[in-house]
Formats: structure tokens, C-alpha cells, sequence
């Protein structure tokens, strides 16, 4: 059989030789050569790379919430209702300590929550949203902590399990607590006013009102310290 590289040189210099096609006839109708391969061609055939060489017609890679990689996260029914229980398992956790710790119990809730969500797409100012309530309530937590008892890691036997904070949690002085619990209310209702008006687009108003009327229900918590 002849050398594989004196087939191919000999191949190119013939397609050099031949007169070019007119303008209009140039690659027209598209069409594919077929050239059987053999053992000893294998080493001049470059690999197609499926991640920038790929036919048009091949089917879009899926990850995360988007149907495309570089596709912004959308705000699904079923991503609002992970977030409706995520929230209501935060209300069985905190309702398992006494009162001197839920606001900063539920600062906890909100943050870990907010990091569990998408960075883009819409689910990005939810995120923001959660995070900076959390940040609200902790600060309030501090301003009004028991002087003389220190943080605490806690732990509570849940309906869902055992469940532990994610960070110690700062203790309301009870002298404090129904001034607290009065200002933990107003910067919850908040949340859930900001959420409702806040829907991305008409599609997502359903969602964001179930996550809204969620974070309302926790101010039960507070009411109930």
C-alpha cells in the first residue's frame, strides 16, 4: 500500500492544480466527501473536539437553572417552593429555643438560605435581598445582647431531625426582648413588602408572592417570644 503522506501530498497538490470554481457554484450544494480510513491514517486525522467543534444541529448542554450554561437562572415554581420550606424548617428550628435567641436564630435562617440560592439571574436580588435582612436582624441581635451571657452554638431535635446553627448565636437581654422582637417584626414585614414589589417580570409574581407571604409567617415566631 503507499505511504499514507505520499497519498495526501499527493492529494493536495492536484486540488492546488484545478481551476477555481465560479463565485456562484463555490461550495454549492454543500456536500461531504467520504474517504475510508485505515490503521495507518489514524495518526493525520485530528480529533473534533465536542466542546467548540460541534454540528449546530447538536442538542444545548443543560446545568444549574438555565437551559443553556451562560443562561441567567430562572425563578421556577419548584425553586419557590424549596424556598417556602426552607423557610417554614427555619420556623421549627427557632421555635425549639427560647425567646432570648430566635431574632438572631432567624438572622441565621435568612443567611444560610441567601447562600443557598443561585448568584444570577433572578434569583440574584432575592439572594441580596434574604442576606441583607439577615444582616439587619443579627446587628439587632448585638445591639441588644445579654451582657453577661455569652453566644452560644445551639442544637435542637426538629420534626426534621437534629439541626444545629451554622454560627454561635447572640442571646437578647430579657429586658430587651419586646423592644427587639417589636424592631425584628418591622425589618421582616419589610422584607415581605420590598419582595412583593419586586417580582423580575409578570411571570414570576406567583413565586415571589409565595416566598413573600413565607417570610411573613415567621414573624408568628417573634410575635409568639
Amino acid at each position: 500500500m503507499p505511504d499514507a503522506r505520499f497519498v495526501l501530498s499527493f492529494a493536495i497538490a492536484a486540488a492546488v492544480a484545478l481551476p477555481p470554481l465560479p463565485a456562484a457554484a463555490a461550495f454549492t450544494p454543500r456536500t461531504k466527501l467520504h474517504v475510508s480510513v485505515t490503521a495507518d491514517l489514524l495518526p493525520y486525522i485530528r480529533v473534533q473536539s465536542c466542546e467548540t467543534e460541534c454540528e449546530p444541529n447538536d442538542p444545548p448542554r443543560r446545568q444549574g437553572y438555565g437551559e443553556r450554561s451562560d443562561d441567567p437562572p430562572q425563578l421556577s415554581s419548584n425553586g419557590a417552593r424549596r424556598i417556602e420550606w426552607q423557610i417554614a424548617d427555619r420556623i421549627r428550628h427557632c421555635e425549639e429555643y427560647r425567646p432570648i435567641w430566635r431574632i438572631d436564630c432567624l438572622a441565621d435562617g435568612f443567611k444560610q438560605i441567601s447562600r443557598s440560592l443561585p448568584r444570577g439571574g433572578e434569583y440574584a436580588s432575592l439572594r441580596e435581598k434574604l442576606s441583607s435582612t439577615a444582616d439587619e436582624l443579627a446587628a439587632l441581635a448585638r445591639r441588644n445582647a445579654d451582657p453577661v451571657k455569652p453566644p452560644e452554638r445551639l442544637q435542637a431535635q426538629t420534626s426534621a431531625g437534629p439541626r444545629r446553627t451554622s454560627r454561635p448565636l447572640v442571646p437578647i437581654a430579657p429586658q430587651n426582648l419586646p423592644t427587639a422582637n417589636r424592631a425584628a417584626d418591622a425589618i421582616v414585614s419589610d422584607l415581605s413588602t420590598t419582595l412583593l414589589r419586586s417580582a423580575p417580570n409578570p411571570a414570576a409574581q406567583p413565586e415571589i408572592a409565595r416566598i413573600a407571604a413565607a417570610v411573613d409567617s415567621t414573624r408568628v415566631l417573634l410575635r409568639s417570644s
